[in-house]
C-alpha cells in the first residue's frame, strides 16, 4: 500500500497547507512576497528530505525489529509506515498547500477577478500533468531519484528567488535569498548518495538491511514505475530486486548449488516443454531474471515468444544475469515488450500454445489483479484450443484463504488445472480451459539443453520431476472450496486488501506444497510406490522428492536385512538404522519403546515410496528382530499397520489403524497422528464419507492439512 501511504500523506499536507493559511492570508500585506518564502521553505524541507532518505531505511529497520508479528503490530506498522512517509512528505506538501490561496490572492489584488480562480486550476492542472511527465520520462530514469528531488527543489528556490524580486522586497533580503539557494543546493550535492544496498534490501519486509561487505550493487535505476536493483552476494549469487523485494536470485557458481528461485524458474520454462512439447507460441508476463523465458527458449519447436515486461530496467537490469538469461535477448524468436500485461493483451489479438505468468508476489501494489476472476477469463481467451497457462503463485507470506481465493478465481475459467511445487514455497500451475491438463511427456527431457538445465537441479529424469506433483484440480479443489474465501476479483479485490497483512504476520501455506509429504501413501502418481529415485544427495529444496530419496534408501539397507553398511544419512536417519539393526531386549519395555519410537520414523519415511514387494521385505526384517512378548505388542500393532499400508490395502489398514486408536478423543502423539493419517487415507479410497465425519469429532487441536482434505472431500460428497 505504499502508493496510498504516499498519497494519503500528499493530499493530508496540501489539506492542512491551505487550512493553516485560512485564517492568517488577510494579514498579510504582500502576498507575493510570503509566497515567495513558502517557495523558499518548500525547496529547502525538499533538499532535507534528500538528506533523510537513507535514515528512513534505518527507522524502518528499528520499527519491524520493535514490533511483534501480530494483529496490533500489524497496526502499528501501517502506523509506522505512514508516519515515516509523512515526515518526509508532508513538510513540503504542507508548504504546496499554501500556494494555490496565495496566487488567488495575488491575482484578485492585480484585478485578475473570479476567472483568475479558473486560471490557476487550469495552470495548476497542466503543471502537474507535464510534471509527471517529465519525470516519469526523463528526470527519474536518466538522472535517478536523488538528483530528479534535487531538480524539484531547485526549481522551487529559484523561484522563490524570482517572486522576491517581483515583489520588489529589499535587495538585502532578495541577495540573502540566493545565497541561501546556492548554499543548499552545493550541500546538498556535496551528500552522501543514495544508498542502493539499503534500498535494494527489502528492510519493510524483514526488518533487517543487507549487509554492505558482502553486497555489491551491479545496477541501480529508477525506472518509469519502479526502482529496480541488481547485485551480487558473497555467496556467488546475483539477485535482481524491484523496490526492494528481490524478483530472482541465481547462483552464477556452477559449483555451487542453484538457489531456490532457479527450481521455479526452470519449472516455469520447463513443464510447458514438457506438457506441450509441440508449442510454437508463446508468451512471459514478467521478465524477472529471464531464466524461465530462457528455458522456455530450449523448445527447438518453439516459433516465437513474447515477453512482456511493465518496467524497462528489469529487461536492463535481466542482461545482467549472462548465461542464464542469454537466449532471450540473442534468440531471434524472442521478443520483447515494455507494456503492461492486461494492455497489452488488450490490444494485441494473439493466441498462443502457452502463456507463463511469473508476477511479482501478491501484495506487491497492482500485481494481484493479475491473479483476478476477471484476469483468467481475458487470458483463456489468448490460449489456443490445446493452449497451456503457466502460473506462478507463492504460497510464503500469504495465507490459505488468499491461496483459496486465486485457485477458486482460476477454477471458474479453466476446466482442469495441475499443480506442482518447485519448493517448499513456490507453486507452479498447469491450467487448460477446456479439457483434462496432459501429463507430462518424458521425450521431452531428450532435449539435450533442458536436460542439462534440470540436471544443474538435480532432476536427471521424469521421476524426478514427477515428485513434485501436489495434484490436480479434483483432488485439491475441495480445501479451496470449503476455505470459506471469496473469489478474487477486480471489483472485489480479496487478496489485495488482504495479501499485506498475510506479509506482516509472516503468514504461509507452506503445507500445501508438502501435502503428500504425510507418512503414508498419497493418492495421486506414486501411490502404489513404484517410482524409482535415485540415492539420498544434497541440495535438494524440496521435501517429498528428498523424502522419498531418504525412504527408498532406508528401505534398501533393511530390505537387505540390515546386513550393509549404514548408509550417511541426514536428519539423523543413520541413528535410526542402527537402533533397528538391534534386536530388543523381548521384556526391556525401554528398548522397546525406543524400538516402537525409531520404527514409527521408518513407517513414515519409507512406506510412502516403496512398492508392496519392497515394502514385504522390509517388514519381514523387522518382524525378525521382535518377539512375542507384551513388551512387543505396541511394536507388533505397529507393523500390521505398516503391513496393511504397504500392501495398499484399505480394509486392513482401517482395521489396523482402528486397533491402534481404540475408541474416544484422540491424543497429538506421534503413533496417533500416524494412525489418523492412515485412518483417512482408508477412509478417502474406500469413499466412507460418514466415517469422516465420525473420525472429525474424535481429533483434538489443529487437523492437519491431509485431514482437512479428506474433511473436505467428506463435506463435499455429503451434499
Amino acid at each position: 500500500h505504499s502508493f496510498e501511504l504516499m498519497l494519503s500523506a500528499f493530499i493530508l499536507g496540501l489539506a492542512l497547507g491551505g487550512l493553516w493559511l485560512r485564517k492568517r492570508i488577510d494579514s498579510y500585506r504582500n502576498p507575493l512576497a510570503a509566497l515567495g518564502v513558502i517557495q523558499l521553505l518548500m525547496g529547502l524541507l525538499a533538499l532535507i528530505t534528500v538528506l533523510a532518505y537513507n535514515s528512513s531505511f534505518d527507522l524502518m529497520a528499528f520499527i519491524l525489529s520493535s514490533l511483534q508479528r501480530n494483529e496490533t503490530g500489524y497496526v502499528l506498522f501501517n502506523l509506522s509506515s505512514h508516519l515515516i512517509a509523512s515526515a518526509l512528505m508532508l513538510p513540503v506538501t504542507f508548504m504546496a498547500g499554501m500556494t494555490l490561496p496565495l496566487l488567488t490572492l495575488v491575482l484578485f489584488k492585480q484585478g485578475g477577478g473570479e476567472s483568475a480562480i479558473g486560471r490557476i486550476y487550469a495552470f495548476n492542472t497542466l503543471g502537474a500533468i507535464i510534471g509527471v511527465a517529465l519525470a516519469a520520462m526523463l528526470l527519474l530514469p536518466m538522472l535517478g531519484l536523488k538528483t530528479a528531488v534535487m531538480v524539484g527543489a531547485g526549481l522551487d528556490l529559484f523561484l522563490a528567488v524570482y517572486l522576491f524580486m517581483k515583489a520588489k522586497i529589499s535587495l538585502r533580503w532578495q541577495f540573502f535569498g540566493l545565497v541561501s539557494v546556492a548554499g543548499s543546493l552545493v550541500i546538498v550535492s556535496m551528500a552522501p548518495p543514495f544508498d542502493t544496498v539499503r534500498m535494494s534490501g527489502g528492510v519493510f519486509r524483514h526488518g533487517q538491511l543487507l549487509s554492505a561487505k558482502s553486497t555489491k550493487t551491479l545496477m541501480h535505476r529508477d525506472g518509469k514505475t519502479a526502482t529496480v536493483d541488481v547485485y551480487s552476494r558473497a555467496d556467488d549469487s546475483i539477485s535482481i530486486t524491484t523496490n526492494g523485494k528481490t524478483d530472482a536470485s541465481v547462483r552464477i557458481n556452477p559449483n555451487k548449488p542453484p538457489t531456490p528461485d532457479e527450481d521455479t524458474m526452470a519449472m516455469l520454462g520447463g513443464l510447458p516443454i514438457l506438457v506441450h512439447p509441440k508449442a510454437e507460441t508463446a508468451a512471459v508476463i514478467g521478465m524477472g531474471a529471464g531464466v524461465s523465458a530462457d528455458v522456455l527458449l530450449m523448445n527447438p519447436n518453439l516459433k516465437h515468444l513474447d515477453v512482456i515486461e511493465i518496467e524497462a530496467a528489469m529487461v536492463e537490469g535481466a542482461r545482467l544475469f549472462g548465461k542464464a538469461s542469454a537466449r532471450v535477448f540473442q534468440d531471434p524468436r524472442s521478443q520483447i515488450h515494455i507494456d503492461d500485461a492486461k494492455s497489452y493483451f488488450a490490444s494485441h489479438k494473439k493466441r498462443y500454445d502457452i502463456i507463463v505468468s511469473e508476477p511479482s508476489d501478491t501484495w506487491v501494489s497492482g500485481v494481484s489483479s493479475l491473479f483476478t476472476d476477471e484476469f483468467y477469463q481475458r487470458i483463456g481467451l489468448h490460449l489456443k484450443q490445446d493452449g497451456i497457462l503457466v502460473q506462478w503463485l507463492h504460497i510464503y507470506e500469504t495465507s490459505p484463504a488468499l491461496v483459496s481465493s486465486i485457485f477458486l478465481s482460476l477454477g471458474k475459467n479453466f476446466e482442469d488445472y495441475r499443480v506442482y511445487a518447485s519448493n517448499g514455497g513456490n507453486l507452479v500451475i498447469l491450467a487448460k480451459v477446456h479439457g483434462k491438463v496432459p501429463a507430462l511427456d518424458a521425450r521431452g527431457l531428450d532435449n539435450p539443453l533442458l536436460h542439462q538445465s534440470f540436471a544443474r537441479l538435480g532432476w536427471d529424469s521424469m521421476i524426478d520431476v514427477i515428485h513434485h506433483e501436489v495434484g490436480d484440480r479434483r483432488l485439491l479443489e475441495p480445501l479451496f472450496l470449503t476455505s470459506g474465501a471469496p473469489l478474487n476479483s477486480d471489483f472485489f479485490p480479496f487478496v489485495d486488501q488482504h495479501a499485506v497483512k498475510a506479509r506482516f504476520l509472516s503468514s504461509n501455506y507452506k503445507e500445501l506444497a508438502n501435502l503428500r509429504n504425510i507418512g503414508v501413501p498419497f493418492p495421486g502418481n506414486n501411490f502404489e510406490g513404484y517410482l524409482q529415485t535415485k540415492k539420498y544427495q544434497t541440495g535438494i529444496n524440496f521435501g517429498l522428492r528428498m523424502s522419498a530419496q531418504l525412504g527408498r534408501q532406508m528401505g534398501q539397507f533393511l530390505a537387505n536385512g540390515g546386513q550393509e553398511n549404514l548408509p550417511n544419512l541426514a536428519f539423523g536417519l543413520t541413528n535410526t538404522l542402527a537402533i533397528l539393526k538391534t534386536k530388543p531386549a523381548c521384556n526391556d519395555r525401554v528398548a522397546q519403546a525406543i524400538w516402537l519410537e525409531n520404527m514409527l520414523i521408518v513407517a513414515n519415511t519409507t512406506i510412502p515410496h516403496v512398492s508392496p514387494e519392497e515394502a514385504k521385505l522390509i517388514l519381514a526384517y523387522l518382524r525378525s528382530q521382535l518377539c512375542d512378548s507384551a513388551e512387543s505388542a505396541g511394536n507388533l500393532t505397529l507393523l500390521q499397520l505398516m503391513d496393511a499400508l504397504g500392501k495398499r490395502d484399505m480394509p486392513a489398514t482401517e482395521l489396523a489403524a482402528n486397533k491402534i486408536l481404540g475408541q474416544g478423543k484422540l491424543d497429538e502423539q506421534a503413533l496417533t497422528s500416524y494412525a489418523v493419517n492412515a485412518l483417512l487415507l482408508a477412509y478417502y479410497k474406500q469413499e466412507k464419507w460418514q466415517e469422516v465425519k465420525l473420525l472429525t469429532h474424535r481429533l483434538s487441536g489443529r487437523p492437519s492439512l491431509f485431514a482437512n482434505l479428506v474433511i473436505a472431500h467428506a463435506a463435499l460428497k455429503a451434499k
